[in-house]
């Protein structure tokens, strides 16, 4: 009995020793914005709409600039955050702890660098309100909303059984050692992961004259790495511990693995 429960153990901490987190690194596309200055960007004459992305799942940020002389109006109940099998509102008609908007009296560039990092200035949350419905932009304003998650699971995929390719690098956390990188492209019509966001303006406050934007984006690559290789944790000068990603862009997003996977093939 004793030696069974040896051999248990040891074949346990075999499997845990073989077991690695694993990166999933989604490249985006989109079919009507640009991607200017490392943001996505959809603009005409009277407003403009910047996005980013990268956070583990995704995390859609966005920000609309009412470029015009004239108030803009947004109705959160005809926006919609669309995924490639699910729809998800922005305004529910009833009192929540939800999200408020933080409106700015112009336009700075400072305040939404052209890359990384400007969720914090994004919508802050309150407690116990009703949500806005219908938000008032005065001329040269902007606001910031932070949406939905893009991808909520891991896309566990076969590469034994698919046409991914794989590339040998040197491993970022460890120039000594090597690691494989997996990776496959798709076009917009084999994609794994299409979303879209869908808003409704006016320049009349009771929208007898509404238009809306639909900008699309899918995931035109995805690579699949060991989490070592992906990011990497170094010390500030005073010691702080600091997480770094070479492959971090505003347009792209990722997905940790909830569990190791074993030997790195599934």
């Amino acid at each position: 009995m004793k030696a069974c429960l040896l051999s248990l153990l040891a074949t346990l901490f075999l499997i845990e020793g073989c077991t690695t987190a694993y990166v999933q690194l989604y490249k985006t596309a989109s079919t009507n914005t640009i991607n200017k200055d490392g943001i996505y960007v959809y603009e005409n004459d009277t407003l403009g709409i910047d996005y980013r992305f990268w956070d583990d799942g995704g995390i859609v940020e966005f920000r609309i600039r009412n470029k015009s002389d004239k108030p803009l109006y947004l109705d959160l109940k005809k926006c919609t955050f669309i995924t490639k099998d699910s729809r998800y509102e922005y305004w529910v008609d009833k009192t929540m702890t939800g999200i408020k908007f933080k409106s700015y009296s112009k336009i700075n560039k400072s305040d939404f660098p052209n890359s990384i990092g400007f969720s914090s200035i994004a919508a802050m949350n309150v407690s116990q309100t009703k949500q806005e419905r219908v938000i008032f932009m005065p001329p040269k304003t902007y606001i910031v909303k932070t949406t939905y998650p893009i991808v909520r699971d891991y896309i566990y995929i076969d590469k034994r059984n698919t046409d991914f390719t794989k590339r040998v690098e040197t491993r970022n956390d460890n120039p000594k050692k090597q690691t494989s990188v997996y990776s496959k492209n798709f076009q917009k019509e084999n994609s794994l992961v299409h979303f879209r966001n869908f808003l409704t303006f006016s320049f009349k406050e009771d929208f007898s004259t509404e238009f809306y934007t639909d900008n699309e984006f899918y995931v035109s690559e995805m690579d699949e790495m060991d989490e070592r290789h992906f990011s990497q944790t170094v010390r500030s000068k005073n010691g702080d511990p600091i997480d770094t990603c070479k492959y971090e862009k505003s347009v792209d997003f990722y997905k940790k693995s909830n569990v190791g996977i074993y030997s790195g093939i599934y």
